[in-house]
């Protein structure tokens, strides 16, 4: 019996001297604290968890007296805490430029007061910064804001950033700034912006990449275009894209354009990698040959451009499941996007590589002084020929003086017996193709990426020859001899 009690008393001492010990703090191990999550790489224009194990343990008794929250930290700024096991904090990364490294901490705080930290090293990854400028100072505006409103769609920017300026008519004020991110449109700046002018195209794109910096760019120009034509409004007026009605009428020109992209390109120290003309009738090889050493690819059509039926918020949101896409497969994605879009209008659109225009206006160089060869007994016959071919028009009430270069390559190359011209034509369409990894159109006979310039009389070439006579394809030796071709063909008498 007094063994037992014996026993039973040093029990007893024994539970009261390990209850004193768990109520000392000296007791207890700091906490110990990892983080779990993310990795070293984090996608910008994103919201990021933030994960983390913490646990506290007795110095005798090796069990768990628990924590009793964990704060999360971000370049020395709280953002946050967790009281519950797996502890998980939300981070934005909005705004973060890309390739700057940031240091994520992680404190465990115990119920005893004890604190422990772990840190880690994270570097902002941003694959894609859009640019898109918006031209809705005129008819144009509410079908814009249709696309915009749409993009409540897409609630996660992961990896991609999206800076908008966008003039739109029937507001005050008359333009804004966005940054889209996570769902939600940021004003960075609001006021009145003339988008005719280059200047604030100018401006727009070197603030976009100044300060949202990614490893790729895509810049979208969208408004009201005439390809390098001018709109009829008046003589004195050359105008081919961006026409802003509450400013005069004002536009930017083809030649403003290159200037515009020569600047970013500069500045990029590099290409610009995709563009897309969200614009009528920019596809002309004479377009394409004014920027083809400043813009890797380019996205356009030969016909009229449908404004605010392109799925923005569809192609964004495939864009940042797969963010890393290279700017061909993205330019794919626009053009499939846009055509899929509304399924009932005509319409055209093409992906092409702009480094291979070179190639098509070699081609067309000979393809000219071939056809100038044949000019003396089949004048009529080219003629007839190029009325077959697909005619775009740079605005409404005026002729199809745009045709499409791949189809009238292809008709001539089935009826010419000329053996040096058939074989250029063939070689043509074969840079052609070559040129396109992408294109589709439905209500036309042809449009496989390229118009050129081929107006039906004397009287439309006298029209366009001063303003077609200043752009970079004219003043090339390739195509000076398409000039020639289109003058002695229009000049020629009948057969």
């Amino acid at each position: 019996m007094k063994k037992r009690l014996s026993f039973l008393v040093l029990y007893i001492i024994l539970g009261l001297f390990i209850i004193g010990q768990s109520g000392c703090s000296g007791c207890w191990e700091n906490p110990l604290v990892t983080i779990t999550s993310p990795d070293n790489i984090v996608p910008g224009s994103a919201i990021v968890q933030i994960e983390a194990q913490a646990i506290s343990k007795n110095k005798f008794l090796k069990t768990s007296n628990g924590i009793q929250r964990v704060e999360f930290y971000v370049d020395g700024n709280k953002i946050g805490e967790d009281q519950t096991n797996p502890y998980q904090c939300n981070w934005d990364t909005s705004g973060l430029r890309h390739n700057t490294i940031h240091t994520i901490t992680v404190k465990a705080i115990d119920k005893l007061g004890n604190i422990s930290e772990a840190s880690k090293s994270v570097t902002i990854n941003v694959e894609w910064s859009v640019l898109w400028y918006i031209d809705g100072h005129n008819n144009l505006g509410p079908y814009f804001q249709n696309e915009l409103s749409r993009l409540s769609n897409v609630t996660s920017t992961a990896g991609i950033n999206i800076l908008i300026l966008a003039g739109l008519s029937g507001t005050n004020p008359l333009s804004y700034l966005y940054y889209f991110h996570n769902g939600a449109f940021e004003t960075l700046a609001q006021g009145n912006y003339n988008f005719g002018d280059p200047n604030t195209l100018q401006n727009f794109l070197n603030y976009g990449i100044q300060n949202f910096p990614a490893k790729k760019y895509l810049i979208i120009i969208g408004d009201h275009g005439s390809g390098w034509r001018k709109r009829v409004l008046g003589e004195n007026l050359v105008r081919d894209i961006c026409w802003d009605d509450i400013y005069g009428g004002d536009s930017i020109s083809i030649t403003e354009i290159k200037s515009v992209l020569q600047s970013v390109k500069n500045l990029l120290r590099r290409k610009i990698d995709l563009l897309f003309f969200d614009a009528c009738v920019m596809g002309n090889i004479e377009v394409d040959y004014e920027i083809k050493d400043l813009v890797s690819y380019l996205v356009s059509s030969e016909a009229i451009g449908w404004v605010g039926i392109t799925r923005w918020d569809i192609m964004f949101n495939q864009l940042v499941l797969n963010s890393t896409m290279p700017s061909e497969s993205l330019g794919i994605l626009i053009a499939q996007t846009y055509f899929n879009s509304y399924p009932r209008i005509e319409r055209t659109i093409a992906v092409k590589d702009l480094s291979k225009v070179d190639a098509i206006v070699d081609d067309i160089y000979h393809f000219a002084n071939y056809l100038r060869e044949c000019i003396g007994n089949s004048a009529s016959d080219i003629m007839n020929l190029r009325n077959q071919t697909q005619g775009f028009s740079p605005y409404s009430n005026y002729p199809d003086v745009y045709i499409d270069l791949y189809q009238f390559a292809n008709l001539i190359a089935n009826y010419t017996s000329h053996n040096n011209l058939r074989n250029t034509a063939l070689k043509l369409i074969d840079d052609i193709t070559l040129s396109t990894p992408y294109f589709n159109y439905s209500g036309y006979s042809s449009a496989k990426g390229y118009s050129i310039w081929f107006p039906s009389s004397l009287y439309y070439y006298n029209d366009g020859y001063t303003k077609y006579n200043a752009l970079d394809f004219a003043q090339s030796n390739q195509g000076y001899q398409w000039l020639l071709f289109l003058y002695e063909e229009l000049t020629a008498p009948a057969d």
